[in-house]
């Protein structure tokens, strides 16, 4: 048996990417090459019965054009979901298109023909996800490589009418011509999306939840606690500029109250099911108190919040903080649906190269040092520093 070729580090946090056609042999985790029989249409053997949330998510196609992911960046049990997800059976049947913020524009064509199963070469399909404008030059986690091959594993088992497709929701940008300026990238990812449920199609969308919120951007007003910075170059930001240039934190959004949510919301009213993560409670005793209702719920498990009055009502106390995010206008109970991937002390960040392993708490206690005045790569007062529970 032919063993897989390695051609750098990305290649081997990302087994499967040179694979040559839709029935061709996939790379295992141990680098052995994996026969076409060996792999199903959902991307699991022994046809287990779906997790809780897939079904839960799934059901929302059929009275919602539009259901959104709040994407937590680099969670890695929400990478996995992504993964469950868009390998079950049933997906196609909901719903075959897919938005995602992590990917830019400029490689659609390349990304169409590596999810139909054609030959893509490992380095160019990287830079589908390494250089967008929304996540700049950082290391990307390679839960977003690995979503990419779920979906041509996925397509490998089904017909050319019910494959699965990837649009590419981050403007596009030439890496050997770079975009100068930021551009209006919610209402780039927004005209995607539209685009495709104007055809009288299903779209799920995957994005940050600030772009998600139906009230607009959350950023607090200059003055106001958590508020925007005054950079050394003049402009404000609600991120700090930190050391290692631009691009280390998302732009601004250029005109706020103008998010993806509401552009949608715009041109397809009440047809948009909108989903939050569960990343925790920063106040001790309401992290308790909100996991303690959770512990019931499968894992991955979703609800709706017009359905579980105990859950809105604890996002809705204002006694309690979301674990992340500090700013006051940052509405917990934004979402239609809440998913639960487990306790924030189970849950962990995807590998990154060249980095340890962290876990989300580690991850979120790194944010706070970077985008606080007080932490090490920080250039005045972020957002208010609460503590962990």
């Amino acid at each position: 048996m032919r063993s897989c070729t390695r051609r750098s580090l990305l290649t081997r946090y990302l087994p499967a990417l040179l694979v040559t056609g839709a029935g061709a042999a996939a790379c295992g985790s141990d680098g052995r090459r994996i026969p076409p029989a060996a792999r199903t249409a959902g991307g699991t053997a022994g046809g287990t019965a779906a997790p809780q949330a897939v079904t839960a998510i799934l059901a929302r196609f059929a009275s919602h054009r539009i259901v959104t992911i709040g994407d937590f960046h680099g969670l890695a049990q929400l990478g996995d979901f992504y993964r469950t997800l868009v390998a079950s059976p049933a997906f196609p049947d909901r719903c075959r298109n897919i938005v995602v913020e992590f990917g830019n524009a400029h490689y659609q064509g390349l990304v169409d023909r590596y999810v139909s199963g054609g030959e893509v070469d490992a380095g160019e399909l990287a830079k589908v996800w390494t250089t967008t404008v929304g996540f700049g030059d950082q290391p990307m986690p390679e839960m977003y490589g690995r979503f990419y091959t779920a979906v041509r594993r996925a397509n490998a088992g089904l017909p050319p009418r019910r494959r699965l497709r990837v649009w590419l929701g981050d403007p596009p940008n030439d890496p050997a011509s770079p975009l100068r300026t930021p551009p209006e990238r919610d209402r780039h990812f927004a005209g995607v999306v539209t685009a495709v449920a104007d055809r009288g199609e299903t779209v799920l969308a995957i994005m940050g939840d600030f772009h998600l919120m139906p009230g607009g951007f959350p950023f607090p007003e200059p003055g106001e606690p958590g508020g925007p910075i005054t950079r050394t170059d003049g402009d404000a930001s609600p991120f700090p500029q930190r050391s290692g240039g631009n691009g280390d934190a998302p732009p601004p959004p250029p005109a706020p109250g103008r998010n993806v949510r509401q552009l949608l919301d715009a041109r397809h009213p009440g047809r948009t099911y909108a989903v939050r993560v569960h990343n925790g409670l920063a106040e001790p005793d309401c992290n308790r108190r909100l996991e303690a209702h959770l512990a019931s719920w499968p894992a991955p498990g979703m609800r709706s919040l017009g359905e579980d009055r105990e859950l809105a009502a604890i996002l809705r106390d204002g006694n309690c903080h979301d674990l992340m995010v500090a700013f006051p206008k940052f509405d917990k109970a934004w979402a239609d649906g809440y998913l639960y991937l487990g306790p924030v002390d189970a849950l962990s960040m995807s590998p990154v190269p060249g980095k340890r392993p962290m876990t989300l708490r580690e991850f979120i206690e790194r944010a706070r040092e970077d985008f606080s005045g007080d932490g090490p790569q920080g250039s005045g007062p972020g957002p208010a520093r609460i503590t962990a529970p």
